[in-house]
């Protein structure tokens, strides 16, 4: 007898609030297309000015920071959240040209970019000094007052904070006046603030060698060729260009000389939004990024607001038994396969076999790197130090086929997502909850280990939820603490019920596959109430199991198993 049923695939959406949402669905998300190479080795000149212009950039962009990381200039435009605008209007006023030959627009995203790094320094170093006093012991030894003291100094960029760095000793702006009688030492309590942040915030802010550049709407255009295929004649009797799959789209972009733009061909612009130069329909138009990689490739990148590109449709023959309901599934993540939903359904079966092969290979190549490395710290010959530096340990080749092998590897994922949406369509997935203790890797083998590190980083569960956020799907997370152990028949949880693939209960003889079935308990509990949410103790869930254990036991006519844990202890 199975207590599994077609309905429990459909379930209200206020007993889902209960589960925390997996990863929610980024505000922005970037778009990359590459640089065709073979027109940059075609026409190195391109190649040149490209460099030129990155170089230039980047000189600007290392001007301003060094500028605006001045105590002057910090305590003026930083004091508050957000005054670019005020300091870029400034500069305009004193007629600011520049220190390369780069456009005015150039210019002002150099100072936007310099001016958000040093925000985003501030920003970040203030919330880590306020976390680590926090939870340090000196906490427990300040009274109310002085912890109020603390908080408000760090609770955002201020004057006064910037007054704490400068070794001077201050209250925070609007400190109510009863409070500061109980302040006992103000100037250990600054101090404190200042050497934490010093320890924490660490080097200043520096572009270094990283070359990337901005592109404002003003300064690209994408030219229309009325006869090339994908120009259509828009609503206000122009031209727009719609890309198709593969196809190089041309960008121009401002040069340093005045009304010269430099054509680029970039390859696959499909959901790219790009300004027209005629006709233009596209309202969006955001700001282009072009980057050299180490690798000595070009590619140019862009961010948008994120939104759901083509919503996940139900299939008709999928009845909700009531109104409010949704369709729901829940999968088990695993090592040999991608996931296994509650249907017995396999995804992306070859992800074992590459995570094998990519395990292996780091594995034999740093055998082979730390024998050479050995080597050449040991021998005394200087020109054969120097050849094993070159030929033997060299990182360009190790790094492209490391690089090959995880795209193989995301490959697989996407294309086993893919297919989950098109077999089991949902409105909602469910995915396992893991605890800091509910997987363990002790007993596991070196290999193994490294293997299962993999992919227990999260890099699924992030292609999953990404995907899904883009076809308008939500993924929950489940408490999974023991559900490769329970059974989804009478509810008992044993470490003895599971040997591989393969799960057979040691109190009812239920058999089904151990992925499936883990599948199905997620599904189960969260039709359970008990479950209250997705941060859940293992005590907690396992008080939960031995109940729902000992009611199924009753009502199946079944024995009620001794709890194992008890019998192991003894």
């Amino acid at each position: 007898m199975s207590l599994m049923t077609k309905e429990q695939n459909w379930i209200s959406e206020e007993k889902l609030s209960r589960f925390e949402e997996a990863i929610p669905a980024p505000e922005f998300f970037t778009i990359s297309r590459s640089i065709d190479p073979a027109i940059l080795k075609k026409s190195p000149e391109i190649q040149r000015e490209i460099d030129y212009l990155l170089d230039l950039f980047r000189m600007e962009v290392n001007y301003f920071l060094h500028v605006l990381g001045t105590k002057a200039k910090r305590k003026e435009w930083f004091k508050t959240s957000n005054r670019f605008r005020e300091l870029r209007d400034q500069y305009s006023r004193s007629g600011y040209k520049g220190r390369g030959k780069l456009p005015s627009h150039y210019w002002r995203m150099a100072l936007q970019r310099a001016y958000q790094t040093w925000a985003n320094y501030w920003k970040a170093g203030i919330a880590k000094t306020r976390s680590r006093i926090q939870y340090g012991k000196k906490w427990t030894q300040l009274n109310k007052a002085e912890q109020q003291f603390v908080k408000r100094h760090l609770r955002g960029l201020s004057e006064e904070f910037f007054r704490i760095l400068d070794r001077e000793t201050c209250f925070p702006q609007g400190f109510p006046e009863n409070l500061r009688a109980d302040i006992r030492d103000p100037y250990k309590l600054c101090r404190m603030i200042r050497i934490t942040f010093r320890k924490i915030a660490g080097r200043l802010p520096k572009l270094g060698n990283t070359y990337s550049m901005w592109v404002d709407e003003s300064c690209y255009a994408v030219p229309v060729d009325r006869e090339e295929k994908g120009a259509v004649r828009n609503a206000n009797g122009g031209f727009a260009y719609t890309p198709i799959a593969g196809a190089l789209q041309q960008i121009r972009i401002a040069t340093h000389k005045r009304g010269q733009r430099l054509a680029i061909a970039v390859s696959g612009l499909r959901d790219l939004p790009v300004k027209q130069a005629k006709g233009k329909c596209e309202p969006e138009r955001p700001t282009l990024k072009i980057v050299r990689t180490p690798d000595g490739r070009y590619w140019i990148r862009v961010q948008q607001h994120f939104r759901v590109s083509r919503p996940l449709m139900i299939p008709a023959d999928l009845v909700p038994p009531e109104k409010d309901s949704i369709r729901f599934s829940t999968l088990d993540l695993g090592y040999t396969e991608c996931f296994t939903d509650d249907q017995g359904s396999a995804f992306g079966s070859d992800l074992g076999v590459l995570l094998k092969q990519y395990a292996d290979y780091l594995t034999r190549k740093d055998r082979e790197r730390n024998r050479f490395y050995a080597l050449m710290k040991t021998t005394q010959d200087p020109v054969k130090r120097r050849n094993i530096a070159r030929f033997n340990l060299g990182k360009k080749r190790f790094y492209a086929r490391r690089k090959a092998m995880q795209a193989r590897i995301i490959d697989c994922m996407n294309a086993a997502i893919n297919e989950l949406f098109c077999r089991n369509p949902a409105q909602c997935y469910g995915i396992e909850a893991f605890g800091s203790k509910s997987f363990s890797m002790d007993g596991l083998g070196k290999k193994m280990r490294r293997r299962l590190s993999l992919w227990v980083r999260g890099q699924l569960k992030e292609r999953l939820c990404f995907k899904a956020a883009r076809r308008g799907v939500k993924v929950v997370l489940v408490p999974s603490a023991y559900s490769s152990q329970t059974c989804t028949e009478c509810g008992y949880a044993d470490r003895e019920n599971r040997h591989g693939d393969s799960f057979k209960c040691l109190c009812c003889g239920h058999t089904a596959q151990s992925d499936t079935n883990a599948a199905q308990n997620l599904l189960m509990r969260a039709h359970d109430k008990n479950y209250e949410s997705s941060r859940m103790t293992l005590q907690s869930v396992w008080t939960i199991i031995r109940e729902t254990h000992r009611r199924l036991c009753n009502k199946l006519g079944l024995t009620e198993m001794k709890d194992p844990h008890l019998s192991r202890k003894h």
